[in-house]
């Protein structure tokens, strides 16, 4: 596109225009990619400090779906929450809410139009479980333990949708483990899916 609009194409403001919103937009999204391969990378080499706290994970939740809130209006996707009474657990608030992100952007961006995500919080015996399930076209058998590995896409992308880069599952996986917990999805096609993780509530500010 940079060349054709230098050889002379440029000279058409319409086409001008057009052409450099996606030269902008293409940039964009390559700088996306990038920045997501540097925090897998940084995160496989454990080269990524971390600062844990003690925080409500309930209150984090809450103010994701608010963060998600217009993208489920837009997408006309209801998000709702269920927890229990649940202790509060030690973690990097950032990165935590950086794989709540994820998910549930997942979730809703797979979601057919009038149908509920539904995050639900429970403790468990010596952790606290995070489970956001959706109602989309569900996720074939043989693909569930390869879907967090990186840049490993389900074809066509669960639903035909135009997917992400196949990276954001990866990042998600490598930092709940970094906090001692575990991730993992259920699916039965047509019904939809869940995906669901574990922080640990008797951490004390690991590494």
């Amino acid at each position: 596109y940079t060349e054709t609009l230098l050889e002379g194409a440029m000279k058409d403001t319409s086409l001008c225009e057009r052409w450099l919103q996606i030269i902008y937009d293409e940039s964009q999204r390559l700088e996306r990619l990038i920045n997501d391969l540097l925090d897998l990378s940084m995160l496989e080499a454990e080269q990524v400090e971390l600062h844990f706290k003690s925080i409500d994970i309930r209150k984090l939740i809450e103010n994701v779906l608010s963060v998600l809130h217009h993208l489920a209006q837009k997408e006309n996707v209801e998000l709702v929450m269920h927890s229990e009474d649940v202790p509060d657990v030690v973690v990097d608030e950032d990165r935590m809410k950086q794989v709540l992100l994820n998910l549930i952007h997942n979730a809703v961006k797979y979601s057919p139009k009038g149908e509920k995500v539904v995050v639900e919080v429970k403790k468990l015996t010596r952790e606290v479980q995070i489970s956001i399930s959706d109602k989309g076209v569900g996720i074939p058998q043989n693909h569930l333990n390869r879907i967090f590995e990186r840049f490993y896409r389900v074809e066509k992308d669960r639903a035909g949708k135009s997917g992400g880069r196949g990276l954001g599952l990866a990042i998600a996986r490598h930092i709940v483990e970094v906090h001692g917990g575990t991730i993992g999805a259920t699916s039965n096609p047509g019904e939809g899916s869940t995906f669901y993780f574990t922080v640990p509530t008797d951490l004390v500010f690991p590494r």
